[in-house]
């Protein structure tokens, strides 16, 4: 059912993004997790997702430290002018949640109880990740040769991360948090 899933979100999404020029705001808190939390919802109702409360804190912080070293990387080596707004807060906020809850507490929670080695569900679930960010790197930021392979490769990294956090907490709030940290100081420092 995971395939099911996760192939129709992936549909749903590129079409979105092929289509719609909506306001990211919008976007974001709305539409985003309309489209691909409504389904695990539907399916699985809001079981086994890696929301649970033990350790809650430890785990949190453990996810906005990883993020903060792995965010050092786009002020150190690409020198980068401040670009800040409060949208930008908003849409990492939302943006890690919904993409959180269905990649790792969804996705690869799933994939980590079919398969006795976890190597194959936390690669799958990384390049399942990087799949799914190409839409929007064509389709609205219109990259295309060494900009689109850097941009994948990147989210690659940083959703493999993610990844790698869930696997040892299986915890989805420390993926969340990482994966806030590095949405937010990608959309503040261009």
């Amino acid at each position: 059912m995971t395939i099911i899933v996760a192939t129709f979100v992936f549909i749903a999404w590129t079409v979105y993004r092929l289509i719609s020029k909506e306001n990211i705001l919008l976007e974001d808190i709305f539409l985003k997790p309309f489209i691909w939390l409504l389904p695990i919802y539907i399916v699985n109702g809001h079981r086994d997702l890696g929301l649970g409360k033990k350790h809650l804190t430890r785990h949190i912080l453990i996810g906005l430290a990883a993020g903060l070293i792995l965010s050092l990387e786009r002020l150190f080596v690409n020198h980068p002018t401040l670009n800040f707004s409060y949208l930008a807060i908003v849409s990492a906020f939302f943006t890690a949640i919904t993409e959180e809850i269905f990649f790792r507490g969804y996705l690869l929670n799933r994939w980590l109880k079919n398969f006795q080695k976890p190597i194959f569900p936390l690669v799958l679930n990384g390049l399942f990740f990087t799949l799914t960010h190409i839409p929007v790197a064509i389709f609205v930021y219109h990259y295309s040769g060494n900009g689109l392979a850097v941009y994948l490769l990147t989210n690659f990294i940083s959703g493999f991360v993610d990844v790698y956090l869930f696997y040892l907490t299986r915890s989805a709030y420390t993926s969340m948090a990482n994966h806030f940290v590095w949405n937010l100081f990608s959309g503040i420092f261009r």
